[in-house]
């Protein structure tokens, strides 16, 4: 049996144990509490980007150790570490535009090459347990025919139990977390529209907001900058995000009852938050009752806009 230990031979059981993920967890709370002091026109920029970039660090540490394969297992930590490249190049984009100081560059900068050099510990010692040869205890040759039979047989059984189990869990997990994405970058779109119209004279004549297509694992953030309260392409988008794996908006809904074949898009123009249906659905007008509804093979859920932990 394998089993990953620490440097105190303490058995690996979460991924919250590994100190990949541990280190990788602090440059998170590092990168967060550093970026609230960006410009606000950075929101949906540099910000954005380098969060997302060092969440994607810890997320892909996790989904590594999930797995059940050293193949995988690799494949993810080759991604967190990918991930942490990028954040390294976006430190040194805020550093040179004086967006950080240089003690708190340094800082996050070490602490950096900490998650790098236990990445590629992981990464090591990973591929060394897929390289190994399975032996058996005090056999030289390896395993005989009906040991190999034998072993092959528990293998599939387990397989088929805990395979199904597995996807099951991970459905539910990326539909949970499609729903919490929604929602948030909702939040932050209507947040950032009503405070920055007060302090910045270059808000946009239209308001913020985001761009929701049917039956479709993405959606974009804009900002509409000739106030015809519809997202017009590549000249207005500010970032276009994804759902979580599998996961799809399968139905949209105006005021719960007009659904809508196409696409919505939710502008935030102070003081309420408005939803105008594009020129193919010949429906426009100022409501603030959309439902959208994520689903992927684990079921279904519903947010709705007008709901007290949205729009107020």
């Amino acid at each position: 049996e394998f089993r990953i230990m620490n440097n105190n031979s303490k058995k690996i059981e979460s991924f919250t144990d590994l100190n990949a993920w541990k280190e990788a967890h602090q440059l998170v709370l590092m990168i967060y509490k550093i970026t609230k002091d960006f410009p606000k026109e950075e929101m949906f920029g540099l910000t954005s980007q380098i969060r997302r970039a060092v969440i994607s660090i810890t997320s892909n540490i996790a989904e590594g150790f999930s797995r059940q394969t050293y193949k995988e297992k690799i494949q993810f930590y080759s991604i967190a570490k990918s991930s942490l490249t990028e954040v390294q190049s976006q430190l040194l984009v805020a550093k040179d535009i004086n967006y950080i100081n240089k003690q708190d560059f340094d800082n996050i900068a070490k602490q950096s090459v900490i998650v790098h050099k236990l990445l590629n510990g992981l990464i090591k010692k990973s591929k060394d347990i897929q390289n190994s040869k399975l032996k058996i205890p005090n056999s030289t040759e390896g395993f005989t025919l009906i040991e190999l039979i034998i072993v092959m047989a528990i293998m599939g059984i387990m397989f088929a139990v805990t395979v199904p189990q597995y996807s099951k869990i991970r459905d539910s997990k990326a539909l949970s977390l499609g729903e919490e994405q929604v929602v948030n970058d909702i939040r932050m779109v209507q947040n950032y529209a009503y405070s920055i119209l007060k302090s910045d004279d270059s808000f946009p004549v239209g308001g913020y907001g985001i761009n929701f297509s049917n039956n479709s694992s993405e959606y974009i953030i804009f900002a509409d900058k000739d106030g015809d309260m519809e997202y017009d392409g590549a000249s207005e988008i500010f970032e276009r995000i994804k759902l979580p794996r599998d996961v799809e908006i399968v139905s949209l809904k105006v005021d719960s009852t007009e659904e809508v074949d196409g696409v919505v898009d939710l502008v935030f123009s102070p003081p309420y938050g408005k939803v105008f249906i594009d020129k193919n659905n010949k429906i426009t007008g100022n409501f603030i009752d959309l439902e959208i509804v994520i689903s992927n093979d684990s079921g279904s859920k519903t947010i709705n806009t007008s709901s007290s932990r949205m729009i107020k």
